[in-house]
């Protein structure tokens, strides 16, 4: 098969979204298929800052609308676009219900430059699938264009969910009409979780619910290149100095309850442990030390390459894995990077059913602390033993087995 990968996440950007797409290409081209990428540019500045809202930035400007890089085309990218400076024309109240019937009018740049990108490089080539990575959701918007104009069949991968619980009705309604409208054209859906498949499928017309669809889970990569050995070093230090080590790798949200592991070990003052946060955004990262710099042994790195980060995860004595209450988006691809590492996993809270179910097979290396301060006392105080989880469940954990499924989808499709 010859498929494209539409993503406005890819390297060298390293977050969890890029190392999915990265994982989708490798492997399917080890499978045996031709895959092409289409993706935006960055800045060489942002792509140094641990930024939630970095789809939002601009890149740098450049010379032609694109560039391309083997068989991945990086797109040039704007924060304004044609319907954002129509938008601006309109009165307050028609310009909200214009910008959400767009579907994605923020990210809309992406579309314009990405149609033309296709159309000058990449419409000779005879595509089995183009896959579509969201969010953010305007991925799907170009898939479905791109489909209409050259009839090809698209699919749409779910790593989050377009509609959000916080939204109100109004916002629901719209969104949920124009989720629809696009998604009648795919062929197929992949969502990353159970629970994200349930919670998308409420929003799903009757047509819709009947796609054909499955789950693909972030899964691990097992990378020993590009470590930065210097981190690890320091690493090996704060090991030498404390008897326990805890460690928090990658982004942290508001609705993320890292604070609960944080307060709670003030509250223990065991001066013995020591805390190590790695890739935390800046504001974020200011708010944590000036709460806790002076009542923790905390360290906080900055943001480092995958396999550093994997490398870490392995040599902390525990892990700490924040859920976000009630939401399916504690299950994330460092779920898979935490139970791939050789190392105990505390969880903050009760974790969503499909998460917890998912869990069961690895109960031996979990602690479930449900925010309580004296099961993660009792964890410091205690010499519990990491039992060694199976090849096969290694296996299973694994990205490439998880770009093994999404084969085998494409395939019945």
């Amino acid at each position: 098969m010859r498929i494209l990968l539409l993503s406005l996440y890819y390297k060298p950007l390293n977050n969890i979204a890029s190392t999915r797409i990265v994982a989708f290409k490798k492997y399917l081209e080890e499978f045996g298929h031709q895959v092409d990428v289409l993706t935006r540019h960055y800045s060489e500045n942002e792509l140094k800052k641990s930024n939630l809202l970095i789809a939002m930035t601009n890149g740098d400007d450049f010379e032609g609308d694109y560039y391309k890089k083997g068989n991945v085309i990086y797109s040039k990218y704007k924060t304004t676009n044609s319907k954002l400076n129509f938008s601006k024309k309109l009165p307050k109240g028609i310009k909200g219900l214009y910008n959400l019937w767009q579907f994605d009018i923020f990210h809309y740049s992406y579309v314009e430059y990405g149609l033309k990108a296709f159309d000058e490089e990449l419409s000779n080539n005879k595509y089995d699938f183009i896959l579509a990575s969201s969010p953010p959701p305007v991925t799907l918007l170009l898939a479905e264009k791109i489909s209409k104009k050259y009839n090809i069949p698209w699919v749409a991968d779910f790593r989050d969910s377009f509609i959000l619980s916080e939204d109100t009705k109004k916002v629901k309604f719209v969104k949920k009409q124009t989720l629809n409208k696009v998604l009648k054209t795919s062929s197929g859906i992949s969502f990353v979780s159970e629970g994200m498949k349930a919670q998308n499928l409420n929003f799903f017309n009757s047509k819709n619910q009947h796609i054909k669809n499955t789950i693909i889970y972030n899964g691990f990569i097992s990378g020993s290149e590009n470590v930065n050995q210097t981190v690890i070093d320091e690493f090996q230090t704060i090991k030498q100095n404390y008897d326990k080590v805890l460690l928090y790798t990658g982004s942290i949200y508001k609705e993320r309850n890292l604070d609960f592991f944080l307060d709670a070990l003030v509250k223990i003052n065991n001066q013995n442990a020591a805390v190590v946060c790695v890739g935390i955004q800046d504001e974020f990262k200011r708010d944590i030390l000036n709460k806790y710099s002076d009542k923790l042994n905390l360290f906080i790195f900055d943001k480092t390459d995958y396999s550093t980060s994997i490398q870490l995860q392995n040599l902390a004595d525990f892990l700490l894995l924040t859920i976000w209450k009630g939401n399916y988006t504690g299950f994330s691809g460092k779920v898979f990077e935490y139970l791939s590492a050789k190392t105990l996993v505390l969880i903050d809270k009760n974790p969503p059913e499909d998460l917890k179910d998912f869990l069961t097979p690895y109960n031996n290396n979990i602690i479930y602390c449900d925010e309580k301060i004296d099961v993660l006392k009792k964890a410091l105080e205690s010499d519990v033993q990491y039992s060694s989880i199976s090849k096969e469940q290694i296996d299973n954990l694994s990205r490439k087995q998880q770009v093994k499924n999404l084969e085998q989808f494409l395939l019945k499709i």
